[in-house]
């Protein structure tokens, strides 16, 4: 059986191809509304490269969590869990 990402792969390949423009918005406006990746998990993701980009600068990682979580609309709970000792994204 072929790998699952080889499959995956040929799949989203078909995708792209049916596409007119392809940008990042186009494509990530695809993955998102094709179900493919969860809007949630998306805002997950952009809430964590956000923290790990700013973390340090001029807040305290509590302050950080509060805002990004407000912005995000993500619970200060799940982005202390992602944000924890060991990244759950890589960035």
């Amino acid at each position: 059986m072929e790998n699952i990402s080889n499959i995956f792969a040929k799949r989203l390949a078909e995708k792209i191809e049916q596409m007119s423009v392809i940008t990042p918005e186009t494509l990530a406006d695809m993955l998102i509304d094709s179900g493919i990746v969860a809007e949630r998990r998306v805002m997950q993701y952009c809430a964590v490269c956000e923290f790990y980009d700013t973390i340090g600068m001029d807040k305290t990682k509590t302050q950080t969590i509060k805002e990004l979580s407000a912005k995000y609309n993500i619970s200060e709970r799940i982005l202390v869990e992602l944000t924890g000792r060991e990244r759950r994204f890589v960035v």
